[in-house]
């Protein structure tokens, strides 16, 4: 694998930046693929600019390389099971909104864990909701999900498999 180019997608609507790497990568069958990585991680407070930071990810995928992004999304997934817990809790309510994982949906990323069946909680506060979560724009190279909890940090390691094709 060798980095082709680094980018930081700053400023507005961003919280925090997303970064981009575009790599070349040698596969073991022979061949080459390009694709993007990306790691972001969207606003910890307001769901309404989560979900403007998600939505600007259209603006990423509309390049036609195969992605795979990652990152604390801050927010249930849209298939999350902490979306059946009624919470008066305001923090908890605002953790629950999905409209960043329905913009991320719209723009063509694929919610690896959930492709997979791999839906236990990745935080446990303010409610035990899957905020860590990895998309790509190519839902059959996903082969694998694991959580790993580290102890570092209060998010753990996701660890997948993607099986990518020769071109």
């Amino acid at each position: 694998m060798r980095i082709i180019e680094a980018k930081h997608e700053r400023g507005r609507p961003y919280w925090h930046a997303v970064a981009r790497l575009r790599l070349a990568l040698t596969l073991d069958r022979g061949g080459k693929h390009e694709i993007e990585f990306h790691n972001g991680h969207l606003a910890p407070a307001s769901p309404i600019t989560r979900q403007a930071e998600a939505e600007a990810w259209h603006l990423l995928v509309k390049d036609s390389l195969p992605i795979i992004a990652v990152g604390d999304f801050n927010a249930a997934a849209l298939n999350d099971p902490a979306l059946q817990i009624a919470t008066s809790d305001s923090i908890a309510r605002r953790k629950l909104h999905t409209g960043a994982a329905q913009a991320l949906s719209d723009a063509g990323l694929h919610d690896v864990g959930a492709l997979l069946g791999v839906t236990a909680p990745t935080v446990q506060r303010p409610i035990a909701y899957r905020c860590d979560r990895l998309y790509t724009t190519r839902p059959a190279w996903a082969q694998s999900l694991d959580i790993h909890e580290t102890g570092e940090s209060d998010h753990p390691l996701l660890i997948a498999t993607f099986t990518v094709p020769r071109e």
